[in-house]
């Protein structure tokens, strides 16, 4: 009788415990180093919160893929729009094109997010980043490597994208703004001195 006496004192503390809250008295228990993330069912981490933000921003390599993958999903579109509807850089009509290529690389962005599983609000604006990179500044890139864009797309849409833009400016529907020009060099001579000659 007093081992029994024992175990109903031992399960009514451990129903005290479970009511009360605490470590353990979940349905599952996790056993682990303190601070570390349980699994989960599904077997995936449970988001950290700000752990996982700092761990995200300071990945120069997530941002830099996800910046790249913006701008290749423009570059995509523009390949897309100009094989199968013929159209150069610009288009007939610019403003048409430049929301066409945006509205096609907003959708290939969201295509690779479910096909790909690279969710995460954080990596949505270096994406969009480099697809407005890559929106207003192509032809640059074509003014520096235009052999890459010749064997993309041709030879005569090179030609005219450097016919139709200047270098380093920005292309808005069709019109293209000037980026400021670096200040030049100073010259490395030391000032010399001024020689008054009083009378």
């Amino acid at each position: 009788m007093i081992s029994g006496n024992r175990q109903k004192s031992e399960f009514e503390k451990r129903l005290e415990r479970i009511a009360a809250g605490g470590p353990n008295t979940m349905r599952q228990i996790y056993v682990g180093v303190a601070g570390e993330a349980a699994p989960r069912r599904g077997g995936g981490v449970p988001s950290l919160g700000v752990a996982s933000l700092a761990q995200v921003l300071m990945s120069p390599f997530t941002v830099l893929a996800a910046f790249l993958t913006g701008a290749l999903a423009v570059l995509a579109v523009r390949l897309f729009r100009f094989r199968y509807l013929g159209e150069g850089l610009t288009g007939e009509e610019p403003l048409a094109a430049m929301a066409w290529d945006a509205a096609g690389a907003l959708a290939v962005l969201l295509v690779l997010r479910v096909v790909l599983r690279s969710g995460g609000w954080l990596r949505t604006p270096p994406r969009l980043l480099g697809a407005l990179a890559m929106l207003v500044g192509m032809h640059n890139l074509v003014y520096l490597q235009p052999a890459p864009f010749e064997a993309l797309f041709s030879p005569a849409w090179v030609e005219e994208v450097v016919q139709g833009t200047a270098p380093r400016t920005l292309l808005l529907a069709g019109t293209s703004y000037e980026l400021p020009q670096p200040a030049p060099a100073r010259s490395e001579e030391p000032a010399k001195p001024r020689i008054l000659r009083l009378n």
